[in-house]
């Protein structure tokens, strides 16, 4: 049986699609080794299959996905014809051409990657691939158009049934961001906005770690007399609660990053398993798929969302939120069907 190699550039816990493959290899009962990078240095090298580049910046660079390649190459080693999942753009190009014709290499890609613009022969070597992984259609806009893709959504339904949605019972709205925090231009705008117009029927929660932390916490000390709620990192068993006590939820994203345009986040599929709206600014991706399945309020502008928040909120129809709930997720485990029969053809015939 051929070896299987999971190549993760960074830890499981900022990675939970890999639970998908994962629990596809464990139905198979095929034998697997995680190669990953501890991006924080948390696990100080104690596990073998995990790289360290003693830097605990969240941003990698090129020469950091350079050593991380040089690593699981050298504990992939001299297997040939393995097969190896590659998780993003970065380690699918430091695998190289001739390590992508000696070895099965699927390519999962969940993210915009700017390297793209470095990459002249990403169309080229997507053809080496056995498959390409996507986390959204909408990556197909910016992705070589000569290669075929399948849709694996970030979402795993925990029991195969969604909770009833709660509608707001409360004066006060509270509008939550709950996962990693970016996007500054566009938060900070909404919260100025917010203390111009005196507005105190919006409770502005952030719960998180990203790349803006600090910069929120300092607006948040500038902006005392707006409801501002900053808690920080959170472990996985917080985020049910996190969820129930919001009324909406915070997909306001800058569309100036190709990302954001085109990605379909995790909120999304948290938001909608939880039964809580989502907010957002046309023009995206993800705001076709809330409008498509009435998953909540999409917004042309900071100035429109002031401005018809509150008439649009009144008049939020619940009943067809949850038929479009449904829908959507009868969506989500079509695609995911698809990509599983494809993941098992190439692992049943390792």
């Amino acid at each position: 049986m051929r070896k299987i190699y999971l190549v993760c550039p960074a830890s499981l816990s900022q990675m939970p699609y890999v639970q998908i493959y994962i629990n596809t290899l464990k139905e198979l009962d095929i034998d697997y080794d995680i190669i990953s990078w501890d991006r924080r240095s948390e696990l100080q090298g104690l596990k073998s299959n995990t790289f360290t580049d003693n830097n605990s910046s969240l941003r990698k660079g090129f020469l950091s996905y350079y050593l991380f390649s040089r690593f699981f190459k050298k504990k992939i080693g001299k297997h040939k014809n393995c097969i190896v999942v590659a998780f993003g753009i970065p380690v699918f190009f430091f695998m190289g051409r001739s390590f992508l014709k000696n070895h099965s290499v699927i390519l999962d890609i969940r993210d915009h990657h700017k390297l793209r613009y470095i990459y002249p022969f990403l169309y080229r070597d997507l053809n080496l691939s056995v498959l390409n992984v996507i986390s959204s259609k909408g990556f197909c806009s910016w992705l070589p158009k000569s290669a075929r893709y399948t849709v694996n959504h970030n979402f795993i339904l925990p029991d195969g049934r969604i909770p009833s949605p709660k509608p707001m019972d409360s004066n006060i709205h509270v509008i939550s961001c709950i996962g990693a925090l970016k996007d500054f231009e566009i938060l900070s705008e909404l919260l100025v906005f917010a203390k111009n117009l005196d507005e105190a029927r919006i409770k502005f929660s952030f719960h998180g770690e990203g790349l803006i932390n600090e910069q929120l916490k300092h607006l948040a000390s500038d902006l005392s007399t707006v409801n501002i709620e900053l808690t920080g990192a959170y472990s996985k068993n917080d985020e049910y609660y996190f969820y129930e006590k919001s009324d909406w939820i915070n997909m306001f994203m800058s569309p100036n990053s190709l990302n954001n345009k085109t990605c379909l986040s995790n909120r999304l599929y948290n938001a909608a398993y939880f039964g809580k709206p989502l907010l957002c600014y046309s023009g995206s991706y993800i705001s076709e798929v809330i409008e498509k399945f009435n998953l909540g309020i999409v917004f042309t502008s900071v100035d429109d969302f002031f401005d018809s928040f509150f008439a649009k909120a009144a008049a939020f129809d619940y009943e067809n939120y949850n038929i479009g709930r449904q829908k959507f997720f009868e969506w989500v485990y079509s695609e995911n069907l698809i990509f599983e029969k494809r993941l098992k053809a190439i692992l049943g015939g390792s």
